[in-house]
């Protein structure tokens, strides 16, 4: 986990660049020196298929190639996660039920 922290006075921006991809395992973690409940993960994918959920927990990836992938999936407070493979088939609809529960619960933070 990297993490990185930067002071700013209202009204400013940051960028950042993040040199590599670390995906669901390796995440840059931001933080706030003075509110320890502002913080934030981000997840940097070296591909373009990834997704966030709607707010009925559904999402959609468009336009993957045939073939046998992993999906991972996480929470966003890290402590939920899944991971299951999947099969795509050409010009077919590939539709799974994924549901976390406690027993998915991550047993590292």
């Amino acid at each position: 986990l990297q993490s990185f922290n930067v002071n700013m006075l209202s009204g400013r921006e940051h960028i950042e660049s993040f040199p590599k991809a670390g995906g669901l395992q390796n995440p840059y973690r931001i933080g706030c020196d003075y509110h320890s409940s502002m913080r934030a993960w981000i997840f940097v994918i070296a591909h373009p298929y990834f997704q966030i959920t709607g707010p009925d927990g559904k999402f959609r990836l468009n336009n993957v190639p045939p073939g046998e992938y992993t999906i991972d999936v996480a929470h966003p407070a890290g402590e939920f996660s899944w991971s299951g493979k999947v099969a795509v088939t050409a010009d077919q609809v590939t539709q799974l039920d994924i549901r976390l529960t406690p027993d998915d619960k991550s047993s590292t933070k």
